[in-house]
């Protein structure tokens, strides 16, 4: 008997031993242990094949988020004179540019987010930065107005000062700073005012309302070692429990970026959270094997797919869109009824893909 035949009988011993003394259960996986040793010491390694399926992945990746907190913003009165009539704002409420925030003597004064807070009457002999600044807040309210001082302008203005209450608003030639009140950003939820009906209008600089503390920037990074995606080649999503925003990198300072996560965490504060980045829009890729991967000397990614004899695969350049553990993602460069060759690296030598 040779030596291969010897170690065959050997074996199917060593099973049939095992199932007597192991049982059924620890049996049957000797016999199928015993059935994935080679038989022969000289036996070549065969090509497998296994056909590739199509999945949908929105690339979800857990990731931990440290909070970085800042106090809530002021909100300063201009230089008013009169009385408080009514107020429009309470603790809670969220405003935004356009937003009443008081009457005094009448006239309603509403949030306004321009670059800084006006200072002096806006008229045709204020800095190009100063008219700028009006005419954009005008158009932003849906007034008329020109980019540059002009009768439009002055139309928007008496407009504006209509709808405000402002006495004599037909001949008017300036836009008062008295008539707002300076948003620093685009949004602001009050967690305080301080206004009432029936007393003075605040002073200049006098803090009228304090906006609730807000994340000045959110820290992603991932918990389970895979990159971070690049927002500049799709579109993700950061989320944390019901709190999201669009993922825009590694750091994310923009107020208005993280407004949702610093609404949905006002109240508790944390210094760090759980969540998720993935995709907006999940993709579809055929899920193939890593080591179905193949890159030639040139750098080009294939695989091979099974060719027209059983021994003769070819290769199929492929576009691949991310990877998990074990798995390959493709999207394009493969078909339905492609069998594609598992483990090339140990079959096609140096081959090219094209």
């Amino acid at each position: 008997m040779g030596v291969n035949a010897t170690r065959g009988a050997n074996i199917t011993a060593g099973v049939i031993i095992a199932l007597i003394f192991v049982g059924p259960i620890g049996g049957l996986a000797l016999a199928v242990w015993s059935l994935s040793q080679p038989t022969s010491l000289d036996a070549k390694t065969s090509a497998v094949y296994m056909q590739p399926t199509l999945e949908s992945f929105a690339d979800e990746q857990s990731v931990t988020v440290a909070v970085s907190w800042a106090e809530g913003v002021a909100v300063l009165a201009p230089a008013w004179d009169g009385v408080v009539t009514e107020v429009a704002v309470r603790p809670g409420d969220t405003i935004v540019n356009g937003s009443n925030i008081v009457r005094i003597d009448g006239i309603w004064r509403i949030a306004a987010s321009t670059p800084s807070p006006l200072f002096r009457p806006v008229s045709s002999d204020s800095s190009s930065d100063e008219i700028a600044a009006v005419t954009a807040l005008l158009r932003s309210l849906g007034y008329r107005s020109s980019s540059k001082w002009s009768w439009e302008t002055v139309a928007g203005i008496r407009a504006f000062a209509k709808d405000r209450g402002v006495p004599g608003h037909a001949t008017v030639e300036a836009f008062e700073p008295s008539w707002v009140v300076w948003l620093p950003a685009g949004s602001l939820t009050l967690s305080e005012v301080g206004l009432a009906p029936g007393q003075s209008a605040p002073s200049l600089g006098e803090q009228i309302a304090q906006g609730t503390g807000h994340i000045s920037a959110l820290d992603v990074t991932s918990t389970d070692g895979i990159p971070l995606p690049d927002p500049a080649e799709a579109t993700w999503e950061l989320r944390s429990g019901d709190a999201s925003a669009a993922y825009l990198g590694p750091r994310m300072s923009g107020v208005d970026d993280v407004a949702d996560f610093s609404a949905r965490f006002a109240d508790t504060k944390p210094e760090e959270l759980t969540g998720v980045v993935r995709r907006v829009e999940a993709i579809e890729a055929w899920s193939v094997p890593s080591s179905a991967l193949f890159v030639d000397a040139d750098g080009t990614t294939c695989v091979f797919v099974r060719g027209a004899s059983e021994g003769d695969p070819a290769p199929r350049t492929v576009t691949v869109a991310g990877a998990a553990v074990g798995q390959a993602r493709i999207t394009a460069g493969l078909w339905p009824e492609d069998a594609v060759l598992v483990n090339p690296g140990d079959i096609v030598g140096d081959a090219q893909c094209d």
